[in-house]
Parts: C-alpha cells; sequence; structure tokens
C-alpha cells in the first residue's frame, strides 16, 4: 500500500457524487479531511452534454476558489455515475452511459491541465463501498427504488433487483406508494378494510370524492411522485391504521429477502450487513427487515456506515493503492457532518 507522507497532507482525492436530480462535490485530503463540500445539478446520462458540462464546471471554480486548492494537487477524480441497475446488467448500455459521462468528465478536467486517472463506478457500487467502508458485506438500498448489492472475501459481488420500478423496486418508497393507492382504491368499492390512507391521500391530491380518485390519471405521475407517498404510509401507521402497518411490513420483508438472496449467492454468513436509504427510516420498516433477516441469518445488521460519497472517495483510494486504515475512516467520521453540509454553489464568473 502507499505510504502517505507528510507532505503530502495538501494531496486530495475529487469526488463527485453524480446524480439524475443532484450532484455532490467533494474535495478531500489523503487523510480524510474533507476540505470543501457542494451540490449542483444534475450529472447524468439523461441530460445534454451543455448542461452536464455546466454543472461539472460548477462544481470545480467553486471548490478550487472556496477549499482553495490547485489543481495539481489533485491525484484522482473519482466519479459514481446515476445509473439503473439494469444497465450495470445490459452491459452495453451500461457501458455507454459510463463512457458517455466519463467522456465528458475527461475533457473538463484536462481543459484544466488534469494529467491523473480517472475512476467511473456505478452508483450502485458507490453506495456499497461507502456503506461497508469497502469491507466485504452487503448492503440493501431503498429509497424511491431499491436493490442490494454485495462482495464476499473472495471479492465476488452479486447485485439483486436490476429490474426497476415495473417488475422490481420491492420494498422502496415507490412500492410503497403504489400499495397504499391500491388500498385506497380497494377500500373504496368494498374488496379492502377501511384505512386512514384515503383521508390523507385524498387531501393531499385535492381529492373530494371516489369518482374523482377512480378517474385521475394516475399513470402520468412519475415514480419520485409515487415515492412521495411513502411518508404518508408511516404516518398512518403510526397512528394506528393496521393497512398502513401492513404495507410497512410487507415492505421490510421483501428487502429482508434481497438480503437472504444476497447472503445465499455469495456463499456467506458472518459478515456485515448494512442498510441505506429514506424507507428505512420508518422504525416499522427497519424492524420488519431486521426481524425477517435474524430468523435464517446470524449476521451483523447496521446502518450504512457512510454516504455514497464517501463511498466514491474510498473507491478512489483504493484506485490508488492508499490503504483505508482504521485512521483514515476515523477522520472521514469526525467530518460527518461536512459531508451532509454540503449546500448549493453557484456558477463563478
Amino acid at each position: 500500500m502507499k505510504e502517505i507522507k507528510k507532505t503530502e497532507n495538501s494531496k486530495y482525492i475529487f469526488c463527485i457524487d453524480a446524480g439524475a436530480s443532484s450532484s455532490l462535490g467533494a474535495a478531500i485530503t489523503l487523510q480524510g479531511e474533507v476540505l470543501w463540500m457542494g451540490k449542483t445539478g444534475p450529472i447524468s446520462g439523461d441530460y445534454n452534454e451543455e448542461a452536464i458540462t455546466n454543472n461539472l464546471r460548477t462544481l470545480i471554480d467553486s471548490s478550487l476558489q472556496n477549499a482553495k486548492v490547485s489543481m495539481e494537487d489533485c491525484l484522482c477524480i473519482s466519479l459514481g455515475i446515476a445509473v439503473s441497475p439494469y444497465t450495470l446488467i445490459n452491459n452495453s448500455l451500461g457501458k455507454s452511459v459510463e463512457n458517455r459521462l466519463g467522456k465528458i468528465v475527461k475533457r473538463v478536467y484536462k481543459d484544466l491541465g488534469f494529467q491523473g486517472p480517472f475512476l467511473n463506478k456505478s452508483d450502485v457500487e458507490t453506495t456499497w463501498a461507502g456503506a461497508t467502508a469497502c469491507q466485504p458485506g452487503i448492503v440493501v438500498y431503498a429509497g424511491t427504488g431499491s436493490f442490494a448489492y454485495g462482495v464476499n472475501r473472495k471479492g465476488n459481488s452479486v447485485l439483486i433487483d436490476p429490474m426497476c420500478a415495473l417488475l422490481g423496486d420491492e420494498g422502496s418508497a415507490y412500492f410503497i406508494g403504489v400499495h397504499a393507492l391500491k388500498a385506497v382504491a380497494r377500500s373504496l368499492d368494498g374488496r379492502g378494510s377501511k384505512t386512514l390512507l384515503k383521508e390523507k391521500i385524498f387531501k393531499k391530491f385535492s381529492i373530494n370524492h371516489f369518482i374523482e380518485f377512480s378517474c385521475k390519471n394516475w399513470r402520468s405521475m412519475s415514480r419520485r411522485e409515487i415515492a412521495e407517498l411513502s411518508p404518508i404510509v408511516n404516518e398512518c401507521a403510526n397512528e394506528g391504521d393496521l393497512v398502513a402497518r401492513d404495507i410497512l411490513n410487507d415492505a421490510g420483508s421483501r428487502l429482508a429477502k434481497y438480503a437472504n438472496v444476497a447472503i445465499n449467492r455469495l456463499d456467506c454468513e458472518t459478515f456485515q450487513i448494512c442498510y441505506a436509504g429514506g424507507v428505512f427510516s420508518s422504525q416499522i420498516v427497519l424492524n420488519s427487515f431486521t426481524q425477517h433477516l435474524i430468523k435464517k441469518h446470524h449476521v451483523e445488521i447496521h446502518k450504512a456506515k457512510y454516504d455514497p460519497i464517501v463511498g466514491v472517495f474510498l473507491l478512489g483510494c483504493k484506485q490508488l493503492s492508499i490503504e483505508i486504515n482504521r485512521q483514515l475512516l476515523a477522520r472521514l467520521s469526525t467530518n460527518k457532518y461536512k459531508l451532509r453540509k454540503g449546500g448549493p454553489v453557484k456558477a463563478l464568473r
């Protein structure tokens, strides 16, 4: 492993967690000190090159000015790209997304004189790297979508549920939102039990009559909009609604199934299972997830150790053959608040 000398204190890795709705950037030293953190717009394959370039330059310009770092001290550009898990299975599509974004990032940085290495990884991998600190283990993620990704001690990896919304995303916020709408539909015509979800969902969408509910074009709603119903389900469950509670318990059990399958496919029983994503903020989901897991396996279950932006950094360290030791992780832990306070940055003129 590379030995970090005192003279290298100014050396850093520029990390980009490129998202479909917003993107994070961070300049982090080889010792784990966060020099700068900021947020900008999307850096995603869904956007045109000009928009991606502008958002990328916003991060770079702001970091160079506010962190007072130089491009000469940047040892690596580490990029986490938001691609659907499906693209990881369809290699040609996945590679085309990574290559397109990678080429844009390289061009922008080379224009600034950067000659060092670039690292492109999917957000599935960066979520795992942050959650486990790049140690053998499995991360189960449940946000708008859901997946599980794990790596065993032999370096073998497995991805569970690359199917996205139509065929997958079980236990996700989208899954919970869809099942909430179905529960309301069943309650309206007598197929299902009465539920507080009806009142709260009617209020959210300014619906006054069941005919308005049945005539609403639910298909026009985006995946994210439906996922935003998840907190309403949790609210109803906490108020004692059994229908809502059943939806959340079901979500937790399905997410536990992700972990169960990953454990079996990786042929491992005794390492960490991490959970990440907003759905796990529901204590009902988390309890269901944990209880279903410990019925079958003796595993250590805990919240993700770090956010994906730290995963981007740690994968950059591996690229540079820098040891991920206790001292580095301890410094990152003390800097967690900085990595979560990254506010929006403005393009510098």
